[in-house]
């Protein structure tokens, strides 16, 4: 899976390019991955609307240039796109039936996402703070959310706060790397990621990011241009 984490050019500016068997093993399993997630994808979508809903939603991801590009590389971000669209299913079947499997599902998804990229463990911090307010229901100061607690949406709430806790437990039971020093080593992570964030902006600093909403402004330009999936099914 490190071989995923590293793109070529990085690898090329330090001196560290993989075997090309390597990658193209790599960029194999990149493509099965990424029609899997198409797969996920199609399956979130007829859940949230219907059959030609999921259709639609697959032959947009299927056919996005930038998931292209991304499932012909041995990078890690295809396995990014398959671990959110099974937490957005998982999120989808603990809200249809809250039991404590299946909140232990969608923490453990997260969790091992974070195996992947750690940006997906920081998802528990939202999804906790809804299962408060949940749990809060009866108490709200908004006058159409307050009223006769609903037992389902209460369940909902009690399953979604210790998320934060199961995603962590699965990330560290599968980073052995962490197992000396889950929290010490965690931080060690995040920072050396930060680190390296830093180190690129000033090797490339024509692709430097100064703000967040130069971020948002960047993004959305690349997608609208670029990466424009109704051009290409156009």
């Amino acid at each position: 899976i490190w071989h995923f984490a590293y793109d070529d050019l990085w690898n090329v500016h330090y001196g560290n390019m993989p075997a090309q068997a390597d990658l193209s093993a790599g960029r194999r399993t990149n493509a099965v991955v990424g029609a899997f997630a198409v797969g996920i994808v199609y399956l979130l979508g007829r859940r949230l609307t219907t059959r030609l809903g999921g259709v639609v939603g697959a032959a947009m991801l299927a056919f996005h240039p930038l998931m292209i590009q991304l499932s012909s590389q041995a990078l890690a971000d295809t396995f990014l796109v398959l671990v959110l669209a099974l937490t957005a299913l998982a999120a989808c079947w603990l809200a249809d039936r809250p039991t404590w499997p299946r909140a232990l599902l969608l923490g453990t998804v997260i969790g091992l996402g974070g195996l992947v990229k750690l940006s997906p463990l920081l998802l528990t911090l939202p999804l906790a703070g809804l299962g408060f307010l949940l749990l809060l229901q009866p108490h709200l100061p908004w006058p159409r959310l307050r009223g006769t607690p609903d037992p389902t949406a209460m369940r909902l709430g009690t399953w979604l706060l210790p998320l934060p806790i199961v995603a962590f437990a699965a990330f560290v039971a599968g980073y052995p790397y962490l197992w000396p020093d889950p929290m010490g080593r965690t931080y060690h992570l995040f920072a050396f990621r930060t680190g390296e964030m830093a180190h690129q902006a000033a090797t490339w600093p024509d692709v430097a990011i100064g703000s967040r909403g130069e971020a948002v402004e960047r993004i959305w330009g690349t997608l609208s241009t670029q990466f424009s999936v109704a051009g290409r099914l156009a």
